[in-house]
């Protein structure tokens, strides 16, 4: 699990890298492009990284095959949540930031037609604080889309791949919420003591 992840976490930037983009306006190409930057397109993908190094750090855990029948897979005893949690909160942010603030770009997701909602969610996980209640509103808002994006009309197949992301996202969601976005980076420490939020280190009294 790990060494795929890892692989993974790594391949996805390729399809940033890959993407076709056009950025000259009125240019005409023989091949399909996008026409807004790869980065903001495939903010998803990016998010997905993220979490793709989580898994890498921490192993697939104690209900996995691995731990199950290779007795491997556990997260170790000296992994920081703090530093784990914040890349998570960090990963599922940054694709509600920039569905909201580029909301009707080509190609870039956009989970509801609210772009405010989706900033806010976004800018409350970055922040570090209230991220259960963030959370929460964002498995909402993805789960809302995927039911959205299901047909009669399709097969398994294509509904599943229609909402292969989102599942990743809905899992990530529901880690925050069960394990909160970590102590690192958080707004109130920035503000406070720059170098105990950026090791996530609690104030002293």
């Amino acid at each position: 699990m790990r060494a795929l992840s890892f692989t993974y976490a790594f391949l996805l930037w390729t399809f940033v890298i890959a993407l076709p983009v056009v950025t000259v306006s009125g240019l005409e190409t023989e091949v399909s492009s996008h026409f807004s930057p790869a980065l903001l397109v495939q903010i998803r993908d990016i998010g997905l990284s993220g979490m793709c190094f989580i898994l890498f750090a921490l192993g697939s855990g104690s209900y996995s095959v691995d731990q199950r029948f290779l007795n491997r897979g556990m997260a170790p005893e000296q992994a920081n949540w703090n530093n784990f949690g914040l890349l998570l909160r960090l990963s599922v942010a940054a694709v509600f930031i920039v569905g909201g603030f580029f909301a009707g770009y080509g190609h870039i997701k956009s989970f509801v037609d609210i772009p405010i909602l989706l900033v806010l969610i976004g800018f409350v996980l970055a922040s570090g604080h209230a991220t259960r209640l963030a959370a929460i509103a964002a498995f909402a808002v993805i789960a809302w889309y995927s039911v959205g994006k299901l047909s009669f009309d399709a097969t398994l197949w294509n509904n599943l791949n229609a909402i292969k992301r989102e599942f990743a996202f809905l899992a990530a969601c529901w880690l925050i919420y069960a394990y909160q976005g970590g102590k690192a980076f958080r707004l109130d420490g920035l503000l406070k003591s720059p170098m105990n939020a950026i090791l996530g280190k609690s104030q002293q009294a």
